[in-house]
C-alpha cells in the first residue's frame, strides 16, 4: 500500500481547470440546445432566453475554467492540511506486466 501524502495545489488546479473547461463546454452545448426550444429553456431557467449564444459559449467555459482552477488549488491546500491528521489516501499500485 502506498499513501498520497502531499498534492501540489497548482498541479491540481491546472488539472481541475481542464476538467471544468470540458464540463463548461458540454454545459454550453446543452444550454444552446435548450435555448432553441423555448419550452426547454423555461425548464432550465426562464432567464435563459435573454442570454445570447455568444454569452453562453464564452462565459460558461471561461467561468467554469476559472472556478475549477481556484477550486483545485483550495482542495490541494486543504488536502495537504488534512493529511497531517489522516495520513493521506491509501492506494495500491501494480505493475502493468504483472497480472494479479
Amino acid at each position: 500500500m502506498y499513501r498520497i501524502k502531499k498534492i501540489n495545489p497548482l498541479s491540481l488546479g491546472y488539472t481541475a481547470s481542464l476538467i471544468y473547461l470540458a464540463v463548461g463546454i458540454l454545459f454550453s452545448i446543452v444550454l444552446s440546445i435548450a435555448k432553441t426550444n423555448p419550452s426547454l429553456a423555461i425548464a432550465f431557467n426562464s432567464n435563459l432566453l435573454s442570454i445570447s449564444y455568444y454569452e453562453i459559449f464564452l462565459l460558461y467555459p471561461v467561468a467554469y475554467t476559472i472556478g475549477g482552477f481556484i477550486t483545485g488549488i483550495v482542495i490541494g491546500f486543504l488536502y495537504n492540511f488534512v493529511t497531517k491528521f489522516t495520513g493521506g489516501i491509501s492506494i495500491e499500485l501494480s505493475h502493468p506486466s504483472i497480472k494479479s
